[in-house]
């Protein structure tokens, strides 16, 4: 027998690995897309972008003396404001068709 050649138990073993391994892989892939994995991980992205969100209004739109930035915070709402009226606008529009 050449040694190229393996034996039948050989061949059941790496059977029952590659089925083990094939196991594990489906399992895990079945807890990533589980609907309440999804959703957690969902909300706590969408914690950590708001969190980062807030941070960057507080850096941006208080001064070194701890006061609100009129300024600042009057281009900020514009900005929201032409967002919301943007997104109002296309929500209309799909509407019609």
């Amino acid at each position: 027998m050449p040694e190229t050649e393996r034996t039948i138990n050989e061949i059941e073993a790496d059977i029952e690995r590659t089925q083990h391994r094939l196991a594990s892989n489906l399992e895990a892939l079945k807890d990533r897309v589980s609907p309440s994995t999804v959703a957690t991980n969902t909300a706590q992205k969408a914690k950590d972008l708001v969190t980062e969100k807030v941070n960057w209004a507080k850096r941006e739109l208080i001064d070194e003396d701890g006061n609100l930035n009129l300024k600042k915070l009057a281009v900020v709402s514009g900005a929201i404001a032409g967002i919301a009226g943007f997104i109002c606008v296309i929500r209309a529009l799909r509407k019609r068709k």
